[in-house]
């Protein structure tokens, strides 16, 4: 793909757009890269501690009155809903902030695509962030 450029040799307005824009995607992939990391990283760490737990419990479940197979099945179900309910509790207080600083980040990148792409600045209609939060939860 050939760069436009103005006749003085500087980039033209839809070229450093496109060159921004893709500059910011690869910040927000190296972000959501480490984000999905990290998740794996928790997930892993859940997995081995629910194992070690549900082995403990079923082991202690061998001379209980507890002999059906639906209702060790139903043990170890509600154990694994319990359990991933801790994760997704643990999840949303660790990710909360960086995803909303990471909607701040984008308010920010989108503005200032705008106020340089254009000659004029223009005055957008805001959603507060509070009713775009309140609406995405």
């Amino acid at each position: 793909m050939a760069i436009d450029r103005t006749p003085e040799g500087e980039l033209n307005a839809n070229t450093e757009y496109f060159d921004a824009g893709l500059r910011h995607q690869v910040g927000i992939r190296s972000f959501t890269g480490s984000e999905v990391n990290e998740i794996l990283h928790l997930f892993e760490q859940a997995d081995q501690r629910f194992t070690k737990e549900l082995r403990s419990q079923l082991q202690g479940l061998k001379n209980t009155a507890i002999i059906d197979l639906d209702e060790k099945l139903a043990f170890v179900l509600a154990a694994i809903t319990e359990s991933r309910n801790e994760l997704m509790g643990t999840f949303r207080k660790r990710f909360r902030k960086s995803l909303d600083d990471l909607a701040r980040v984008e308010i920010d990148f989108e503005e200032r695509l705008i106020n340089s792409a254009l000659p004029f600045t223009p005055e957008l209609n805001q959603v507060a962030p509070a009713l775009l939060t309140a609406i995405v939860r």
